[in-house]
């Protein structure tokens, strides 16, 4: 229980190595959490966290405000991820759609 209560989020940490480029996040019902790293060698890993852990991984490239991912791995109980992204105010969000999506899904960008 000691160990619990010093580290609640667990004792072995993976150190991440890569640089970030850009990083986001959204928080909706029931404290579930999302979290989106672009890496700057052109990788990305994306975290969900709702009542289990689900990530997806791969690489993406940039062109003017919209980035487009290339998934390796999509997220437990998915077919897919999302298509592209387009970066509204590098400051401000991110907002993912899948290929004939009109409303996309927010995350806000966290500020270095």
């Amino acid at each position: 229980m000691t160990i619990l209560f010093f580290n609640p989020n667990g004792i072995i940490k993976p150190k991440e190595t890569r640089e970030i480029y850009l990083e986001a996040f959204a928080e909706g019902a029931a404290n579930c959490t999302t979290s989106l790293k672009l890496f700057k060698n052109k990788e990305f890993k994306e975290l969900n966290i709702c009542f289990g852990i689900t990530s997806a991984k791969g690489t993406y490239r940039i062109e003017n405000d919209t980035v487009y991912f290339d998934t390796k791995i999509v997220p437990e109980h998915s077919n897919r991820y999302f298509d592209f992204a387009v970066i509204k105010n590098k400051e401000s969000e991110i907002i993912r759609f899948y290929k004939n999506d009109t409303i996309g899904k927010r995350l806000k960008i966290k500020l270095k």
